[in-house]
This record gives C-alpha cells, sequence and structure tokens, in this order.
C-alpha cells in the first residue's frame, strides 16, 4: 500500500523542489510499509530520520529561495512548514511507541502536506517562480 502516487499535477515547474517533493513522497511510502510490515523500532526510525531530513533540505531550499526573491507569501509559507515539522516531531514519538496511531499519522501528514500544502502554497510559489523565470 502506498499513501499517495507521484502525479505531474503536483509539479509547480521548479526541477530541484518537484524532485525534493517525489523525495518525500517516497521516503513516505517507504515509511508507511515499515509501519504495516512491522520492521524493526530501528529501521523504522532511520527511514523516519530520511524523511526529516529530506523535508529539513526541502523546506530549507524553498525558504531560501523566497527570502532571496522576496515573495509575499514568505511568512505564511514558512508558518506553514514550521507545522510540518512539529507534525513530524510528534510522528517520531507515535513510531517509538505506538506504530498504529504513528501509521495513521503519517498518512494524515502526507496527505495534508501534497494535497494541501503542495497544491495551494506550493503552486503559488511555482506560479511566482514561473513569472520570473526563476530555475
Amino acid at each position: 500500500m502506498t499513501i499517495l502516487n507521484w502525479e505531474e499535477k503536483y509539479a509547480i515547474g521548479h526541477p530541484i523542489i518537484d524532485q525534493q517533493h517525489r523525495n518525500m513522497l517516497t521516503i513516505g511510502n517507504q515509511l508507511l510499509l515499515s509501519l504495516q510490515t512491522n520492521r524493526s523500532k530501528q529501521e523504522t526510525l532511520q527511514v523516519l530520520e530520511a524523511l526529516i531530513a529530506e523535508s529539513e533540505l526541502h523546506f530549507q531550499t524553498e525558504e531560501e529561495l523566497m527570502y532571496r526573491l522576496g515573495f509575499g507569501s514568505y511568512v505564511n509559507h514558512k508558518i506553514d512548514h514550521d507545522a510540518l515539522k512539529a507534525q513530524i516531531k510528534i510522528l517520531m514519538r507515535e513510531c517509538e511507541n505506538d506504530r498504529v496511531k504513528a501509521k495513521n499519522h503519517l498518512i494524515s501528514i502526507v496527505r495534508n502536506w501534497l494535497l494541501e500544502h503542495v497544491m495551494s502554497y506550493d503552486k503559488g510559489l511555482g506560479r511566482f517562480l514561473a513569472d520570473r523565470k526563476t530555475t
């Protein structure tokens, strides 16, 4: 089972950001598989740490780009990133203590991130970048 599969409709038109989005979705699906197949806690936490590292890199990439170019929605976008980081930290505790709860929370986080954050915040950033022709 996967949470969601990457579809081109999720692309924002920036190759680095789009690749990071694909990577995060791939790792999220690996984490779901780890939770569903009762892999060891250590293995599951390693996958979660990979998701955290990719998320941190991605958020840093977007935030630096938005700040450098004077993106008007920078503050709100960063606030949403911070909220997603907080959810991932909660997920870390759940992975250590309650796999079922962690699995359900992971599905919720990824769907929220992909269907709400990417399709609204990141699509807005994509339009801004396209107008500036910045890649």
